[in-house]
């Protein structure tokens, strides 16, 4: 055991061993000026709280970002200030929102009246402990169900979630106490229906004092939380006191379809801590690139995305590619990370962390193991997966055998693999690289250049390079338009790679006119959300079905 337990009593040390026989997890939380360090956690915490054994002996402040960090440590001083145990109900793990725990906070006092120490408990909740019976609402996982019918159905409608807290709740309690907090309840949830009633929506009670809830509608989302909030803050008549209470709120609209709606939800949930330290009553609009300086300002993002493999934190999403004239449909694997601690983390940005970090090959060899995987599942010869090799791994001696190793271990071919390459993958020990592709090329394996036709090099790397696709840059694609200049370069190239014997695909295909140009210039392949979105594996069949429903109709006009 940690020796700052050991310094303590041997009493508080047969404490601590009986509340881990007791509950799922048990925290020693030292006091130091202002900040809150792990000094003892059980190991129940490094499973349901995302904690690593590292995080022994640094404080919460090191371990979670600010946001996270500041709700956090608010638990704590509200124990301090009270002088007694203090519980509180929250999720344990923001990955998932089906999973609640009840925690006690308990502050050590010493026989000089100081508190340097705080003992925490927490314990896992079921689905039925916060199936909430008193305001009717439906569960969290009724929610979701709904949640996800909706985005299936309103594609084209402007939908969010948001997550609302109230603020000083505790205060609250101790004011009316937990007999008139039924009826303090119940109308605060009225407040809200009354005023969802007027919109597509659902709401849920997570907690106390936690609700969530989704609107689609037309207007401005915004203006539906903060007319709940005007409402939520009216007088309340309780036991002949008036009450007014404030709250935050998080707000994530519906932007990218591929991600899960646990996602969505969770952004949300960031979002809402976001809007708490702005202190008073505030709404905050989750923003990636606002969350993204957050978490990358941390060291605990390197720590986090080296352990997310272990952990199965990362998922490869697959987007379809269809080839026009035969209809068939292949994939290009997409790698994903939700963090449970740092919430979702665009691909961009901890890409770039590993590249910097000299990781890649890890999370790159993880990807190709994966797509192997996925091949072999479908059964199908046929069938084929391209992925994404960073320069790094290009480079790596071991990429080779890598490969070989892999198709080998899962039953399938080479060709069902195909290597996609940047064009700046060439800026260093291009012999080198162009020799090991004209090696794997000879073994079965294809290769592709991505992003074609941002670099100054691009034409030059297609006299050197053994291709046998290029897929034009999603720029060139998101702008064609008859006589523009985008359209032309876009005609040239797949004019040029035809008379080179490549294969063309068109990046970033959303719009049906697209889509046409691109069908009357030859394009071979098409990818990009007019078809369909990077989808889990489990979405892939009805995708794919959808896919070739549009293909049919386009080609048949």
């Amino acid at each position: 055991m940690n020796e700052s337990i050991g310094n303590k009593t041997i009493q508080l040390s047969h404490i601590i061993k009986t509340l881990e026989e007791l509950h799922d997890i048990v925290f020693l939380m030292e006091y130091v000026e202002g900040r809150f360090k792990y000094a003892y956690f059980s190991p129940g915490a490094l499973e349901y709280a995302s904690l690593t054994e590292d995080c022994l002996g640094k404080y919460i402040d090191d371990v979670y970002p600010a946001y996270i960090a500041e709700h956090l440590q608010q638990m704590y001083l509200d124990a301090i200030h009270k002088r007694k145990p203090v519980t509180y109900k929250d999720k344990m793990n923001v990955e998932s929102m089906n999973q609640m725990g009840k925690s006690v906070i308990t502050p050590i006092v010493e026989d000089d009246g100081f508190i340097n120490y705080l003992l925490c408990f927490t314990e896992k909740l079921t689905h039925d402990d916060f199936f909430d019976s008193l305001t009717g609402l439906p569960s969290i996982k009724g929610l979701k169900e709904k949640l996800e019918s909706k985005v299936k159905n309103t594609p084209d409608k402007q939908l969010a979630v948001c997550y609302l807290k109230i603020n000083q709740f505790e205060r609250i309690v101790d004011l009316i106490g937990h007999e008139s907090m039924d009826e303090f309840t119940i109308e605060m949830t009225n407040r809200m229906l009354r005023v969802l009633q007027f919109e597509e929506s659902g709401l849920a009670r997570v907690a106390g004092d936690e609700y969530i809830f989704y609107v689609v509608s037309d207007k401005e989302i915004c203006q539906v939380a903060a007319e709940i909030q005007r409402q939520l803050q009216a007088p309340y008549l309780i036991d002949e006191m008036n009450l007014s209470v404030q709250s935050v709120m998080g707000i994530a609209y519906k932007r990218n379809e591929e991600l899960p709606i646990e996602h969505l939800i969770n952004q949300s949930y960031h979002a809402m801590f976001q809007a708490k330290q702005k202190g008073g009553q505030a709404i905050t609009v989750f923003n990636f690139n606002k969350h993204t300086n957050e978490v990358m300002n941390k060291p605990i993002l390197e720590r986090e995305l080296r352990k997310a493999i272990s952990r199965k934190e990362l998922t490869l999403y697959f987007q379809p590619i269809v080839h026009v004239e035969t209809s068939t449909v292949h994939f290009e694997a997409l790698l994903r990370w939700f963090s449970p601690k740092l919430g979702t983390i665009p691909p961009d940005v901890f890409i770039l962390v590993a590249e910097d970090r000299d990781f890649i090959q890890l999370i790159d060899e993880w990807v190709i193991e994966k797509a192997c995987e996925f091949l072999r599942s479908l059964n199908d010869p046929k069938a084929k997966v391209a992925v994404n090799l960073s320069p790094k791994t290009l480079a790596a001696p071991s990429i080779e055998s890598r490969l070989i190793e892999g198709i080998s271990e899962y039953g399938i071919s080479a060709e069902q693999i195909e290597l996609e390459i940047t064009e700046h993958s060439l800026l260093k020990n291009e012999q080198a690289i162009i020799h090991k592709l004209s090696r794997l090329k000879e073994v079965g394996f294809s290769v592709a250049i991505d992003d074609f036709g941002v670099s100054n090099a691009s034409l030059n790397y297609l006299r050197l390079l053994p291709v046998d696709k290029i897929k034009i840059d999603k720029v060139f694609i998101h702008n064609i338009e008859n006589e523009t200049k985008e359209y032309h370069i876009v005609h040239s190239i797949i004019s040029l790679a035809r008379k080179l014997g490549l294969r063309v695909t068109a990046e970033g295909v959303e719009t049906s006119e697209q889509a046409e140009m691109l069908l009357e210039s030859k394009c071979d392949e098409l990818q990009g959300y007019y078809f369909s979105k990077p989808v889990d594996e489990h979405s892939l069949p009805e995708a794919v079905k959808e896919l070739q429903g549009r293909l049919k109709v386009l080609v048949n006009q």
